[in-house]
């Protein structure tokens, strides 16, 4: 006890208190960890933050990319972008962006972006032996960089008035410029007296009267494009640096164009001119190719005299095929019109004959009658007289001089690089331009039309365009509306499989199709690449009977009714096919056609119905109609912009196939029978954002029913309990009954 006693130790209360104190410490403690402010909680939060910011990053690094444009991967010299437009990078490490289907060049001296890096359209071709590449082999384009966009134009807030009676407006305009000790000197669109651009010239004879031969439908259809491509020619050079210009003056024809060697082409009009460099680039949806303009112009020069060669603005006779040429240009020929490409001491940059040999139209307005030629001819003194490289002068627009050519340039589409892109901005195309849905499937928007506003955004959603047919009260206040069919091959190959947005992959095979009436389990019975096996002369042969499908037979040559007639839907048949071979896919109207004043179909909602006195009006159902009738009804839709016609059993046959793979399980077995016709897009069938398919009125197509060659008609119908989406029935192509319609197909 005394030696407990003796020890030292702790009090009740103060133990106590020490117990008391960390608790409180402990719960200080634990409030900090796991309160609302803790730091258990500041983790969360800042685990949260960062998977916020990682986010809000990769919508930003998509946002780049975007402004990018289709920028996929990086090419080196002599490869070729097959995959997309694609970044290339020379040993200084400057970058060019390189057109999908373009190859970079694999010559020594061709590869360097400050000496003028060439690129070759190859169409998409690799080039295994450049020793066998000449100047004759592709056409050839040379990368301008541009440093600073800005010194290329004007911008007006408030627009400006182009020449003439439109009543278009610019808000941009090209800049006067300063080239060695010449100024160019511009003024405003509008203005009758000085050199400017975008403008219309005026004066009858000239842009009023000869806007056909350049191309365009009216004089207010040339005035916008003129208007719209030079805006895009400039989102273009922000957007990727710079442009390309034709290696040499035009070669070819009007119709089929050139950038080779060759006797450049002269004798031509402004407006024939133009329409030549506008055709370079109608088969690539990843470009545009127009007359070199005025700005352009003076960027290639600002080009030459800074980099590479570097040579005198104001003294181009070292370069150039003038009469007062000098070494080194003063070659055997010089003075004297020679083929394009002739000398290569006629190159700058890369870039033959931009210093003389031919004159060469720009898209420059001046006065009331005429447009701008650049860069002098070889009957020209480029130094005394001052017809260098920048020098300006005009001719009246539909000249034609021996002298006078022209050069084309090229630049990449600046157009939204995805699906849902396109559909924000709510853009018409205005040329075919091929796009990624949300799956990565291949989309092709034909020109004219744009992403629908209630479109989906995959494919297993459903793909709808619309058109600017845009009447007030008819059809909700909408364009025509298509949507898209995906197609995988025409020959059940395997290949090109589409993308669900499950993740899973199916095989659409395009194809004539027969479908369990209990499973909807379809079987492929003809396919797209066997079409052209059955015709009109020996679809009734034994051997055809595997393509027969309930005595229905779609034939190539399709003479219908009873023999008197060739129906023109089937000469286009072999042309559908090709299409969806090279585009995997097409277009099918998204409602049954209504009733077009211009006596066409149309593809919107029906405001008015009737099964037994249809009103021949804009907006009504077109139903009570012939399937001669209704494929007339069909053809000519978008000349130059689409291919149309009547539903043929393939677009039908394969939709339903498309439809059960999105995942309407057993769509091909759907039955209407609701007892009363509709309004076409205002009924509960519904798949994909196709309308009617199952239902509403039976359908037309180029089918034959029988040896009788009666009509085929498709789909399911109102008045009948047993017609399904699937169904085939017959009779003659020339009768017309209030439960019969029919809706048009697409392709490009």
């Amino acid at each position: 006890k005394n030696y407990l006693q003796n020890k030292n130790g702790i009090t009740l209360i103060a133990l106590t208190i020490t117990l008391i104190i960390l608790m409180i410490i402990a719960g200080l403690t634990i409030s900090a960890t796991i309160g609302g402010n803790g730091l258990i909680s500041r983790i969360q939060q800042a685990q949260q933050d960062f998977e916020d910011g990682k986010e809000e990053e990769q919508a930003k690094l998509q946002e780049t990319k975007n402004k990018l444009g289709m920028v996929v991967g990086d090419i080196d010299a002599g490869k070729t972008a097959t995959e997309g437009n694609s970044r290339y990078t020379d040993n200084s490490g400057k970058k060019a962006v390189v057109p999908q289907g373009f190859t970079v060049s694999g010559k020594e001296g061709e590869q360097d972006i400050n000496n003028g890096l060439v690129i070759y359209n190859t169409n998409g071709q690799e080039v295994t032996d450049w020793d066998a590449v000449d100047k004759t082999t592709y056409d050839q384009w040379v990368w301008i960089p541009v440093e600073n966009v800005n010194d290329m134009y004007v911008k007006n807030s408030s627009g400006v008035l182009l020449t003439g009676s439109t009543g278009v407006k610019t808000n941009f305009y090209s800049k006067s410029a300063t080239l060695g000790n010449r100024t160019i000197t511009r003024t405003s669109p509008g203005d009758t007296e000085g050199f400017r651009e975008p403008d219309l010239v005026r004066e009858s004879g000239y842009d009023y009267d000869n806007y056909e031969i350049a191309g365009f439908s009216s004089i207010e259809n040339m005035a916008n494009s003129l208007v719209n491509d030079y805006k895009e020619m400039l989102e273009s050079v922000k957007k990727f640096g710079g442009f390309y210009v034709g290696r040499y003056e035009l070669t070819g024809s009007v119709d089929n164009p050139k950038e080779k060697l060759g006797t450049a082409k002269n004798n031509i009009t402004w407006y024939e001119a133009y329409k030549a460099c506008k055709n370079f680039g109608i088969n690539n949806d990843s470009i545009e190719t127009r007359m070199i303009w005025g700005n352009q112009w003076d960027e290639i020069c600002k080009f030459i005299s800074t980099k590479g060669d570097k040579v005198d603005l104001d003294d181009s006779r070292s370069y150039g095929n003038y009469t007062d040429s000098i070494a080194p240009a003063n070659v055997g020929g010089y003075g004297t019109r020679q083929i394009t490409g002739f000398s290569e001491y006629w190159k700058v940059n890369n870039i033959y004959d931009f210093a003389g040999n031919l004159w060469e139209w720009d898209q420059e307005a001046f006065k009331t009658w005429a447009r701008a030629n650049r860069g002098g001819d070889y009957g020209y003194y480029a130094y005394s007289d001052g017809s260098s490289v920048t020098k300006e002068v005009s001719t009246t627009a539909t000249g034609t001089l021996q002298s006078l050519t022209t050069r084309p340039t090229m630049y990449l589409r600046s157009t939204s690089s995805s699906l849902e892109q396109l559909k924000k901005t709510g853009e018409y195309v205005t040329k075919k331009t091929t796009v990624k849905d949300s799956d990565g499937n291949k989309v092709v928007i034909p020109q004219g039309f744009k992403v629908a506003e209630d479109s989906g955004k995959n494919i297993t959603e459903g793909i709808v365009i619309e058109d600017d047919d845009i009447i007030e009260g008819i059809g909700n206040n909408r364009g025509n509306q298509y949507v898209w069919v995906p197609v995988s091959n025409i020959d059940g190959s395997g290949n090109n499989k589409i993308k669900l947005n499950d993740g899973s992959e199916v095989e659409i095979t395009l194809g004539r199709y027969s479908f369990d009436t209990t499973t909807g389990e379809e079987t492929l019975v003809q396919k797209g690449s066997q079409a052209s096996e059955v015709t009109s002369s020996n679809y009734s042969d034994s051997s055809n009977d595997k393509y027969k499908i309930n005595s229905h037979y779609e034939l190539s040559d399709a003479i219908i009714s009873d023999g008197s007639t060739t129906n023109t839907t089937a000469q286009n048949l072999s042309g559908f096919i090709e299409s969806i071979k090279n585009n995997n896919g097409f277009y099918i109207a998204r409602y049954e056609a209504t009733y077009g004043e211009d006596g066409k179909a149309n593809s919107k909602k029906s405001d008015t119905v009737s099964q037994w006195s249809p009103s021949r009006t804009e907006g009504s159902l077109w139903n009570k109609i012939s399937e001669i009738d209704s494929s007339v009804a069909c053809q000519n839709l978008y000349t130059g912009k689409a291919n149309s016609d009547l539903l043929n059993s393939y677009a039908w046959d394969t939709t339903i196939k498309y439809l059960q793979s999105a995942g309407y399980t057993n769509y091909s077995n759907k039955i209407d029978g609701n007892g009363s016709i509709r309004n076409t897009g205002n009924t509960t069938d519904i798949a994909c954002k196709i309308y009617d398919m199952a239902g509403n009125v039976f359908e037309w197509t180029t089918e034959i029913y029988g040896e009788q060659n009666n009509g085929s008609l498709v789909g399911g119908c109102f008045g009948y309990t047993t017609a399904y989406t699937s169904n085939r029935g017959g009779i003659s192509p020339w009768g017309s009954y209030g439960d019969d319609g029919f809706r048009p197909i697409l392709w490009i």
